[in-house]
């Protein structure tokens, strides 16, 4: 009989029950992989993989608000080895790569043309 990841199991079990909201707050979500703009990102709640973009197409980067959450705003982006370095006017935002950051993942639906 074949071994699973626990995690993938317990996704598998109740997956509508973490995509029934149109925006869903993540801890523990694992960093593991840097791209351009971002990092890649594994989801260990739901079992996938994904994107984590730290600058978005319109220039906007993320930035660590007052109470804690990102925001986008006007600013630059760093690479680094082991990190993102963020930069506004409100101030940096450290990103690691190979850690763990909390993240928001949003689920939108297209109907067929």
């Amino acid at each position: 009989m074949p071994r699973t990841n626990p995690e993938t199991q317990h996704s598998a079990r109740h997956p509508t029950e973490h995509l029934q909201p149109k925006t869903l707050s993540l801890e523990n979500v694992g960093t593991y992989s840097t791209r351009t703009n971002g990092t890649l990102a594994f989801i260990q709640m739901l079992g996938i993989k994904g994107v984590a973009d730290l600058k978005n197409k319109y220039g906007l980067v993320t930035l660590c608000g007052p109470d804690g959450r990102s925001e986008w705003k006007p600013g630059s982006l760093q690479r680094f080895q082991n990190k993102f370095t963020s930069t506004g006017q409100e101030g940096i935002c450290y990103v690691p790569v190979f850690g763990h950051i909390t993240g928001r993942l949003s689920v939108e639906t297209t109907l067929p043309v």
